[in-house]
């Protein structure tokens, strides 16, 4: 049996993805429960390295329905760099510099 992500050899993303506008199909199908939920192959979240817990997007392209990893993202810009929690919100430290400038509005 091969351990989750270390010692099972990987099949690198770049075979999974296409230049845009393409959607290259897997070969791999899974059928809809009564709950509307689809399991996606261990194969497939070893690739993009989704772990139990992680959260996916679900996104709408065309007619195609889309699913990508979600990463730490600053929710202001959308930037990856290292974002920090701010508020209960993940930040990246130059909106977070942008913030704490920002006079606080009055409440009257």
């Amino acid at each position: 049996m091969w351990a989750y992500d270390t010692d099972r050899p990987r099949r690198p993303r770049a075979e999974y993805r296409c230049e845009e506008p393409c959607l290259k199909s897997t070969g791999m199908a899974r059928k809809v429960d009564q709950l509307g939920r689809v399991v996606l192959p261990a194969e497939m979240r070893r690739a993009f390295g989704i772990r139990e817990g992680d959260l996916v997007d679900i996104a709408v392209d065309g007619d195609n329905i889309v699913l990508s990893k979600v990463e730490a993202r600053c929710v202001f810009c959308g930037t990856l760099d290292a974002p920090v929690e701010f508020e209960g919100k993940l930040v990246c430290e130059r909106c977070l510099a942008g913030l704490t400038t920002m006079p606080h509005a009055s409440t009257a």
